[in-house]
């Protein structure tokens, strides 16, 4: 669009490219829009036809991570007394795209555990 500032015509120009695995021309991925939103949920970013590998290696390599640091421990709910249970939080993934401050070209995707306190 020639109504835009050239910057943003620029950065509408660029290329997907991740240093990591995301820029190889193979991966189909290097027609991604920069401005590519942060998916909402969980099940917006699995259903994305292109980058539903890279979200589901990123919430591998989270979950992964926490059992290595002990961070949960397996429990039965039939184990726990109905006071224990009202201290069980549930949690969801946060998912957000990386990408380089002064070109905007996306870096990596990362996805983080968090828990819900309501």
């Amino acid at each position: 669009n020639g109504n835009r500032p050239l910057h943003i015509r620029r950065l509408l120009n660029l290329r997907f490219n991740n240093p990591r695995t995301l820029g190889d021309p193979e991966d189909g991925l290097d027609d991604i829009d920069i401005l590519e939103p942060d998916p909402k949920h969980h099940k917006a970013a699995i259903r994305h036809p292109r980058l539903a590998p890279f979200w589901k290696e990123s919430a591998t390599e989270e979950m992964d991570g926490l059992w290595r640091r002990g961070c949960f421990k397996k429990w039965k709910t039939s184990e726990l007394t109905p006071e224990q249970r009202k201290h069980v939080f549930g949690s969801r993934f946060h998912h957000k795209i990386k990408r380089h401050t002064k070109t905007g070209i996306i870096k990596s995707l990362k996805i983080r555990l968090v828990v819900m306190g309501n």
